[in-house]
């Protein structure tokens, strides 16, 4: 941890300058040599410290001794680390979206929203995995006070440490599908590496959002005591949206505890894209905000990253949903389609 410290202290020191790309750094910046499977970031050590960097951490053994660097076990470890202990000092309310289908989405529907409150951070792109969750922390500065963080995994463990990095504050699962079987051979490997964001919730007497209509969630839940339950078939759940129509714009009422609030039209097409909706407007509801606002602000995020995205060519009406899809997330979307 000391030399976390020392890494830290230059961190702020550089005004929270960090970076792990050489064609991207700048004079001043605190840059991390960081072994890919390609390219080995400690190629460009050297190159860094004539670029100007303010501190260069390596892991190489050629450089454990060098006194122009600083030398770690391993970079990734260390970038995650100074991540997680960024985090705790930095006051925003943190918000960990995980699960199969939807992340991303739901990240952004939930930016959207919070930032009409405040200034919001929230995961650039899918920058979800070992390396883009410490980034996307390492962005948090003293004024941000939601920070929402999208969390990725393609093989067992990797969900554990990256919630490790967040003492959260608020927690969900958008659903359990078939995702990166590659890595997890079956379903039921998937809900168990999914689950850890719920075991984070317990960990630090968080609040978790529950997708009651995913009977892997609904049972996980039964652990839970904070939940804001959301569900498209069940109106019983706190939050819930009728579904009229699903393409080419979704619309739909929507219940807050029973009660409507008025029905909705979002350009997110396709049913599955409510949940979205609905977990961005529960976050919203933690925070105090009115049902209403929250669900007008959710029905302003418009889709462009080839996810759910109408296109008008000539004549011809294209829906675009091609962004790495899995099988779960491709079957709704043909579903969708087909109404």
């Amino acid at each position: 941890s000391g030399v976390i410290d020392a890494i830290y202290g230059h961190f702020v020191a550089s005004q929270y300058q960090i970076c792990t790309d050489s064609r991207a750094l700048k004079s001043g910046d605190v840059f991390f040599c960081i072994r890919g499977e390609k390219f080995d970031g400690n190629a460009f050590a050297e190159e860094a410290l004539k670029l100007g960097a303010r501190a260069v951490i390596v892991d190489h053994e050629t450089y454990q001794n060098d006194p122009r660097f600083i030398w770690v076990e391993d970079t990734t470890l260390a970038i995650q680390q100074l991540a997680k202990k960024h985090a705790k000092e930095m006051p925003a309310t943190k918000i960990m979206v995980g699960g199969s289908n939807g992340k991303t989405t739901t990240k952004e529907v939930t930016r959207t929203i919070l930032e009409g409150v405040a200034a919001t951070l929230a995961t650039p792109g899918n920058w979800n995995n070992h390396i883009g969750v410490p980034l996307t922390l390492l962005s948090l500065r003293p004024e941000h006070r939601y920070a929402v963080v999208e969390m990725g995994t393609n093989h067992p463990g990797e969900m554990g440490v990256l919630c490790d990095l967040i003492h959260t504050d608020i927690g969900l699962i958008t659903n359990i599908g078939k995702e990166h079987l590659e890595g997890f051979g079956s379903i039921e490997a998937i809900a168990k590496e999914e689950s850890e964001v719920f075991a984070s919730v317990i960990k630090h007497n968080a609040l978790a959002i529950v997708n009651l209509d995913d009977p892997w969630l609904a049972s996980m839940s039964k652990r839970l005591s904070k939940t804001i339950t959301l569900s498209l078939e069940n109106p019983a759940a706190n939050l819930y949206a009728g579904v009229t129509q699903e393409m080419p714009e979704l619309a739909f009422e929507f219940f807050v505890n029973g009660i409507s609030q008025g029905h909705y039209t979002s350009p997110l097409s396709g049913k599955y894209n409510a949940f979205n909706l609905l977990f961005g407007a529960a976050v919203a509801q933690t925070i105090g905000m009115e049902p209403r606002q929250a669900m007008d602000l959710a029905c302003t995020y418009k889709p462009t990253n080839n996810r759910s995205e109408w296109k008008t060519i000539g004549n011809t009406q294209l829906f675009l949903d091609a962004y790495n899809a899995n099988p779960s997330s491709m079957s709704a979307a043909i579903k969708s389609f087909a109404t």
